[in-house]
């Protein structure tokens, strides 16, 4: 399924959607693209790699978008099985409900296992939605 369609329910249907390209030069390029649109126009910036929010925020600052939210993508934005905003309190919610050691990782186990207790132990909700890599930011075009 087409990440769009799950994601139907949490942005504008008319949403033009970006790709935030690898390097600064393609971003430039595509900022540009994105003034061109008319004022108020949804966009969403979907990044699938790790840095995703300074990308995300620079091209959306780039391209005079407003952010509205952001949301991280978890595993992937091909294939999100679940979507949280980036805010702290919602993650630490989703990693006590959610988070666990997936089944046939058993040669991980104890490093995920650890992984997870420690990010509990020290609530380290922020550094989570920092490293998560897969991001959709939703926003319009200022004007």
């Amino acid at each position: 399924m087409d990440a769009r369609v799950g994601l139907r329910h949490l942005v504008p249907s008319a949403s033009t959607w970006v790709e935030v390209p690898h390097t600064r030069a393609a971003r430039e390029r595509a900022a540009d693209q994105m003034r061109q649109l008319p004022p108020g126009a949804p966009v969403v910036l979907a990044d699938r790699r790790f840095g995703s929010r300074r990308r995300s925020r620079e091209l959306a600052r780039l391209a005079a978008v407003e952010v509205d939210r952001e949301l991280l993508a978890i595993p992937s934005i091909d294939a999100p099985d679940f979507v949280v905003d980036d805010d702290p309190l919602v993650v630490a919610g989703f990693w006590r409900g959610f988070v666990t050691v997936p089944p046939g990782a058993a040669s991980t186990a104890p490093v995920l296992t650890l992984a997870i207790r420690v990010v509990e132990a020290f609530r380290a909700w922020s550094v989570v939605c920092l490293v998560v890599p897969g991001r959709y930011t939703v926003g319009r075009r200022a004007g």
